[in-house]
């Protein structure tokens, strides 16, 4: 819990940062707000998101995202927590956060641009185990608090809608919170942590709120 309310303290300055420059910068912004939904993640990643960008001053932007998880197996590392049934499946949310700095003279948050972000996701799964005796239920609850830095170039597909591509790298942070119910079974007191570097590719489908 207090990782996450650092976290939101961190974005929540962030914002007042662009802000207050918006209060110095006299250069009118053209660009709407946009929403934009990652259709890939959806249908491969197994998280349907939707992120909401904000122009505050020329060629700057911040957005926050939020996603519910609905199957997510890449939980470390690209690979998969497997037992006698197949894969493991974990369900949640995920909230984020970022800056986005178009590099653009001519454009108004159009064309390249790099975007830092931060991630925050929490996992749980539940499985019943009944290939051992007495049968048992195990119990996952998983937090990553992650850090991306995303490059990218965004281009108008008609007058409402764009298409954003981006890549980029990053580096997760794991707490792997588990337990079991078999008799005298607590949970971890040391929880397993990871810290796993990451390589991010996608695009979004942007629309403008005129």
């Amino acid at each position: 819990m207090k990782r996450l309310l650092l976290l939101l303290f961190i974005i929540m300055s962030s914002v007042q940062i662009l802000y207050a420059q918006t209060a110095n910068d006299s250069v009118k912004i053209y660009q709407a707000d946009a929403i934009n939904f990652n259709l890939l993640q959806s249908l491969v990643g197994g998280e349907v998101r939707l992120t909401f960008e904000k122009p505050l001053i020329k060629n700057k932007s911040i957005e926050f995202g939020f996603g519910y998880i609905y199957r997510y197996l890449e939980v470390i590392g690209g690979d998969l927590d497997i037992n006698y049934y197949g894969p493991f499946e974990y369900y949640g949310f995920s909230v984020r956060s970022g800056i986005k700095y178009y590099t653009s003279k001519t454009k108004d948050h159009e064309g390249y641009y790099y975007n830092p972000i931060l991630l925050y996701r929490y996992l749980y799964h539940k499985a019943y185990i009944d290939n051992y005796q007495p049968a048992y239920y195990y119990i996952a609850n998983i937090n990553i608090f992650c850090g991306q830095m995303l490059y990218g170039y965004k281009f108008h597909l008609t007058s409402r809608f764009l298409i954003d591509f981006y890549g980029g790298i990053g580096l997760r942070y794991i707490l792997d919170f588990q337990h079991e119910t078999l008799p005298n079974a607590l949970p971890l007191n040391n929880p397993l942590t990871l810290f796993i570097p990451t390589l991010q590719t996608g695009f979004t489908i942007d629309f403008l709120l005129k």
